[in-house]
């Protein structure tokens, strides 16, 4: 999965749920985790979702990444053009969700599920940084 969002990148970079006044795109994750200082949005539910994986658009990919969750949660620079970060150790499978938007402001929501194999491989990607290989996975629709 690691391997496969690189090549996903430009689904990555048009969201725009992170700063679009500073160009930063990336994806969320809900949490009550507060331990670093990454930008905070909300979406219409009024829930604080915690940036946790950002590229600035329109920008040169990094020459020295290759792997596009390379940083564990809070090693990145609040102001870096990017971040390519996991999600917070701390947070729980069954509790925790993740959040995108679009260049066209649709949300994407997913809630991770252990007993999905897509979602669980998913989280085991973004999370424990393991490298998942999923034949038949299950649907896991925002």
């Amino acid at each position: 999965i690691i391997e496969g969002l690189k090549n996903a990148i430009d689904r990555m970079t048009n969201c725009t749920c992170a700063r679009k006044e500073n160009g930063h795109h990336g994806y969320t994750v809900r949490s009550h985790y507060e331990a670093f200082d990454y930008p905070v949005i909300f979406v219409d539910d009024a829930v604080r979702w915690k940036l946790f994986w950002w590229f600035k658009s329109n920008s040169t990919w990094p020459a020295l990444v290759s792997d596009v969750l390379q940083d564990k949660y809070g090693d990145c620079d609040v102001g870096a053009p990017y971040c390519f970060s996991r999600l917070p150790e701390v947070l729980q499978e069954r509790v925790a969700e993740l959040l995108a938007v679009d260049s066209d402001g649709n949300v994407y929501r997913w809630k991770f599920d252990p007993e999905n194999n897509v979602a669980h491989a998913v989280w085991r990607a973004f999370h424990d940084h393991e490298y998942v290989k999923v034949t038949n996975g299950n649907p896991w629709n925002p």
